[in-house]
């Protein structure tokens, strides 16, 4: 083998190296972000849930999982429709074809409130924070949930407070006035 050829081999050999060298440093800087993510998801004080564009459950926080009462293999692979009333079935499902057809949904950058099924059959209150981005020409929904049980029980018991003294109130007032206008009597 020629000198020239020994350092045309040479090279090739350094610029693959450079190269796999690259590809190492990427694949580590790919799995500390994946690993930056997953402890941002996991350790969120609410509910994270990511979808296809067919509503295909493709990742969820553990949070979902304590909200809904389901497991991993509960949730892997299922639709999102399993953690919904069958009231809201059929609009979620519309709304999906609709987002593949014109490329618009109601609820993505919006914060809704709504309800969710859980796994005992039992509803609960939640508000959702929805948003859809695309790769490879997929789209995918991410939605970030809060249960508001604890907060719609707040705000009950607060308007029933305000009954209990508005009665009060009305009664206090009516039974003054009674009380004046017998007092005025000639």
């Amino acid at each position: 083998m020629s000198k020239e050829t020994e350092d045309q081999l040479r090279d090739e050999i350094n610029e693959m190296k450079k190269e796999i060298e690259k590809c190492i440093k990427t694949k580590k800087a790919l799995k500390k972000s994946e690993e930056r993510f997953r402890t941002l998801a996991e350790t969120a004080i609410d509910g994270i849930v990511t979808t296809d564009d067919n509503g295909n459950i493709l990742y969820f926080n553990k949070n979902i999982k304590t909200l809904f009462g389901y497991s991993n293999e509960d949730l892997a692979s299922k639709n999102l429709t399993i953690l919904m009333p069958e009231k809201f079935k059929g609009d979620y499902l519309n709304g999906l074809k609709k987002y593949k057809t014109s490329g618009k949904h109601k609820l993505v950058g919006k914060t809704v409130q709504t309800e969710g099924l859980r796994k005992d059959g039992t509803t609960f209150p939640f508000e959702m924070s929805l948003a859809a981005w695309k790769s490879d020409k997929t789209t995918y929904f991410t939605a970030i949930i809060r249960d508001m049980t604890e907060r719609k029980k707040a705000e009950l018991a607060v308007k029933k407070s305000e009954e209990k003294y508005r009665y009060i109130v009305e009664k206090f007032l009516k039974v003054s006035n009674e009380i004046l206008q017998e007092m005025n009597k000639p």
